[in-house]
């Protein structure tokens, strides 16, 4: 009997390059994550791993606008995997106590020990005045545009 010519799908993506999005390096056995129904304004948004959603007053995700809040959360799986399309739900990180690495912030200037925040968009930014204190930066954006944010239980 001939043998049949095994299907093999090509990857596409390198999968030995890190995920700048939201590479966490420390602290893993302290995430708990949950499901979330992601609000219809959001539904076309391409969200994705580590951006930041807050809970809405429909008891929903939505995208923080202008005034932070502290019930703020990391995705751990956006809207760009095929179960929360499939579900309407976004999974979010729900723990502290963990550093990542990524290229998800705002544009500016940042220094070891400062403390963010997110506002408004979905990434964080330099916390001032009384915002409330999402997570630090542990260490500043090398040359590649990497920042290491700690992210804090709260």
């Amino acid at each position: 009997m001939p043998s049949q010519p095994e299907l093999i799908a090509p990857i596409t993506v390198d999968l030995r390059a890190p995920d700048n999005r939201m590479d966490i390096i420390k602290g893993m056995e302290h995430i708990n994550v949950k499901d979330e129904l992601l609000d219809a304004s959001l539904v076309a948004t391409d969200l994705e791993l580590g951006d930041w959603l807050v809970k809405g007053a429909s008891n929903t995700m939505v995208a923080p606008t202008g005034t932070p809040v502290a019930n703020t959360y990391p995705l751990w799986v956006g809207d760009d995997q095929f179960d929360a399309n499939a579900t309407g739900q976004v999974t979010l990180i729900v723990g502290g106590h963990f550093i990542y690495r990524t290229t998800k912030y705002a544009a500016g200037s940042y220094t070891n020990g400062q403390n963010l925040t997110v506002k408004s968009g979905t990434v964080p930014i330099a916390a001032t005045g009384t915002d409330p204190i999402l997570a630090r930066v542990y260490t500043a954006p090398d040359s590649k545009g990497v920042m290491e944010i700690e992210v804090l239980n709260r």
